[in-house]
């Protein structure tokens, strides 16, 4: 992207190096760096600069509104869906990240540089107040129209992005487009459609950009927050208004009054608005813990594990125990068996051998008493 410096606009009572800084990071993508570019404007910070670099009555304030000066004047050239966008809101982050501790009174009030920002919040609410509301949607102002949805669109990324929070801008884009009707008889009506034209793509493009984080939001402003016409409830974000938002889009996409292009504009963002309400219904998210608490379930998830660790042996142990107890026991009972069987083959081998014996003795007897009776006859055969 080519962005060029026009010497007779705000341009020329500009610091050029801050300009520089911001369109060189643009122009050298992606081999220059949101960090790079960061470090090289906060080296033109007055207070960072060598005395040989330091720009003769100039103060902080002064350097850092132009800071922002720039930035937005890039911003309002830049359109919704170009790249761009969303490498300037990486720089801001990378500026905002850098980790420096200079802190400096501004207003009455202590602010860290690049921290908190300082003087974005001022600048952003100046240049939305440039604009003028009752004559923007005129056929002839078609340049500040795109101007104002440029700068919507980026402010609405540096709220999702949680770089800054400019919910209330969103929440003022959507009042001026989906709350207010001008009455039939009003002169204002015969330009409802240049009206819807001009605002109704810009409160969509906030639901595109920024609706899943609006949806949820119950932030309340009070007296910034009240509503138009068709709004008298709550003075800032909530769910009740939310359906208020969904169903103009939905009566806009039909309206007569409205381009074809805005009626498929409002369509597209009604049909958004829908797919949010499923997502954020659909979607469980756990509430942060406490460090504390984290720290102490992890102890007691350790205590739990150890303990359970240790329990898990003792059982392992006793088991083991318990099956050498039986095999033991199996083992003493299979011995005390075979000792049985071994006496009980001894004493049936025992009352074998006596029953030989037995046996035996009377065979020798029977035998003797054969041979006494054979004696016997041979002595009465002799008388």
């Amino acid at each position: 992207m080519s962005v060029a410096i026009v010497e007779d606009e705000p341009w020329e009572i500009l610091d050029e190096k801050i300009s520089q800084a911001w369109i060189k990071y643009l122009q050298q993508m992606p081999s220059h760096t949101a960090i790079e570019a960061a470090e090289k404007l906060n080296a033109l910070v007055p207070t960072n600069r060598t005395e040989e670099e330091e720009e003769e009555d100039e103060s902080l304030e002064f350097f850092l509104v132009n800071v922002w000066y720039v930035l937005l004047e890039m911003v309002r050239a830049i359109p919704p869906d170009h790249v761009a966008q969303d490498k300037l809101v990486e720089m801001v982050k990378a500026l905002r990240d850098l980790p420096t501790n200079t802190v400096v009174e501004i207003w009455s009030n202590e602010t860290k540089i690049w921290k908190d920002l300082p003087f974005l919040g001022y600048v952003l609410d100046e240049d939305y107040n440039n604009f003028d509301f009752q004559t923007l949607f005129f056929p002839d102002e078609e340049t500040a129209r795109r101007e104002w949805h440029n700068l919507n669109a980026f402010t609405a990324r540096l709220t999702v992005t949680g770089v800054q929070d400019n919910r209330l801008y969103g929440l003022w884009a959507l009042r001026r487009a989906l709350e207010d009707r001008p009455d039939r008889d009003d002169s204002a009506h015969t330009m409802q459609g240049y009206i819807l034209d001009c605002y109704v793509p810009v409160a969509a493009e906030w639901i595109t950009l920024c609706g899943s984080y609006l949806y949820v939001s119950d932030e309340i402003y009070e007296d910034l927050g009240t509503g138009g016409c068709f709004w008298q409830g709550e003075e800032g974000f909530c769910l009740e208004r939310w359906q208020l938002w969904k169903r103009r889009f939905s009566e806009i996409s039909k309206d007569e009054w409205a381009s074809e292009k805005t009626q498929r504009i409002a369509q597209a963002a009604e049909s958004r608005m829908m797919q949010i309400e499923i997502e954020v219904e659909n979607m469980s998210v756990d509430e942060p813990e406490d460090e504390t608490e984290t720290e102490s379930k992890t102890e007691s998830t350790a205590e739990s594990k150890t303990e359970s660790t240790a329990e898990s042996k003792a059982e392992s142990k006793a088991e083991s125990e318990a099956e050498s107890v039986d095999e033991s026991e199996d083992k003493s009972e299979d011995e005390s068996e075979d000792e049985s069987e071994d006496e009980s083959e001894e004493e049936n081998k025992t009352e074998s051998d006596s029953k030989t014996e037995s046996a035996s003795e009377e065979e020798n007897e029977t035998e003797s008493d054969l041979e006494s009776d054979s004696g016997n006859e041979l002595e009465i055969k002799a008388k």
